[in-house]
């Protein structure tokens, strides 16, 4: 085989043994403009590195590498939005690298190689950086995978669990920048992210678990993200709070694992195994409730059903001003995790003047009275969203979504309020 094959077929190779699990996390946490931003800074590194008259691929990765920090450094600032600031700095950089080259005259350079890749012009200086820096990254990945997807899975929790996650998502993202650096050769500065998130979404059906993704990656596969949220469905309550001075038990530490092993987290069916285990983790060890304790320290004000039916008219034409009326909003001491509902949106028909009328009721568990003001908006937002949508589809959720940003976690944290509530009573 001749050289310049084999190097080709090496490059690429060692390159998709690496873009397998890291595409993963570029789909799961959704930065995929991130990785165009880097790509296109890439560029900007080439005409660094020709100005400064050393070698380019270690001019790309130190330019990558620079421009991850700036953007980690900004966005904890977050003086404009996440997605705004990549924008900027995507296509300002791009530019930048393109003025300066066109101002190099005496530079002589192929831009269709730099912008779309040439892996047959790969030579063993290039294959040395690509498989070292693949190696590399392959290597570092490995003690962080664990860490990685904790952070990916419920990055509150995994902060619980003591995991420094800042510091885990700046080493992704540092990742990210090598492998873009060392890729350019082969694909290109504008196609460098495709060749992380197009294989893993394409076969995010195809691969059973997290775990499966990663290697399923480097043969196109990806499982599905975590399921989206479903109705706060909830099945019995067979509990009651525990009141001060009541004593509880001391139970040995490997007594509450075992517990918690076995413990049918049945408020959190659907959730991936990953994010269950760390559930249970926090359970062994007595943390949930600090856990919701620290997120949730607040209790809201609205005691009174007239108080409620104000907050949700309020919540109504905020947002669905144009939604029938509602006639009438209460606490419901019979409507409770018996009967498989936190809150109903009903209408009731009676007859008035000869005439049969619908209307529409919102009742909310009595259990709300007392609750983080985060999780009576949540049920409030569900019940207003069936004014526009009966059935729980994606319209449904957007529109939850929208009147509550965060809806989605809010319903996680719920969930495993109820479960701690269930606990209190063991």
């Amino acid at each position: 085989m001749p050289d310049f094959l084999l190097h080709a077929l090496l490059a690429g190779l060692a390159l998709a043994l690496v873009a397998g699990p890291l595409g993963s996390f570029v789909v799961w946490r959704r930065m995929a403009y991130f990785g165009d931003t880097l790509s296109h800074a890439a560029l900007f590194g080439v005409a660094l590195g020709l100005m400064l008259d050393v070698n380019l691929t270690l001019a790309v990765t130190v330019g990558c590498v620079l421009l991850a920090l700036l953007l980690v450094t900004l966005q904890q600032r977050q003086p404009l939005a996440s997605d705004t600031l990549l924008g900027i700095l995507a296509h300002s950089t791009l530019s930048l690298g393109l003025v300066s080259l066109s101002f190099m005259d005496d530079v002589r350079i192929d831009l269709m190689g730099y912008l779309f890749g040439d892996l047959l012009a790969v030579g063993s200086a290039d294959l040395a950086w690509i498989v070292g820096g693949s190696a590399l990254v392959l290597l570092l990945l490995v003690p962080l995978w664990r860490p990685l997807l904790a952070i990916t899975v419920h990055e509150e929790l995994a902060r619980v669990e003591g995991l420094p996650v800042a510091a885990i998502r700046l080493a992704l993202m540092l990742l990210i920048a090598v492998i873009i650096a060392v890729a350019m050769k082969i694909v290109g500065v504008l196609l460098i992210t495709s060749l992380l998130i197009i294989p893993a979404a394409a076969a995010q059906r195809h691969a059973p678990d997290p775990r499966a993704d990663g290697a399923g990656r480097q043969r196109a596969g990806h499982r599905r993200s975590v399921p989206g949220v479903d109705a706060v469905l909830v099945r019995r309550h067979s509990g009651r709070p525990v009141h001060r001075g009541q004593r509880r038990r001391v139970v040995p530490a490997q007594l509450r694992l075992a517990e918690a092993r076995m413990t049918d987290l049945k408020y959190l069916r659907g959730y991936p195994e990953p994010l269950l285990a760390q559930v249970r983790q926090l359970i062994a060890e007595g943390r949930l409730g600090d856990y919701l304790q620290r997120r949730y320290p607040g209790r809201h004000q609205v005691q009174s059903d007239k108080a409620l039916y104000g907050y949700v008219q309020t919540l109504k034409q905020e947002y669905l001003k144009s939604a029938p009326p509602i006639d009438k909003v209460l606490y419901d001491n019979r409507l409770d995790l018996t009967h498989r509902a936190l809150g109903l949106h009903t209408a009731v028909s009676r007859v008035q003047g000869g005439k049969l009328k619908a209307k529409k009721e919102i009742r909310v568990a009595a259990l709300f009275r007392e609750a983080a003001p985060e999780f009576l908006q949540m049920i409030v937002v569900h019940e207003l969203a069936h004014l526009r949508e009966s059935e729980h589809n994606r319209a449904f959720y957007k529109l939850c979504e929208h009147m509550l940003p965060g809806y989605g976690q809010i319903e996680f944290d719920l969930r495993l309020f109820l479960h701690w509530r269930e606990l209190q009573d063991r």
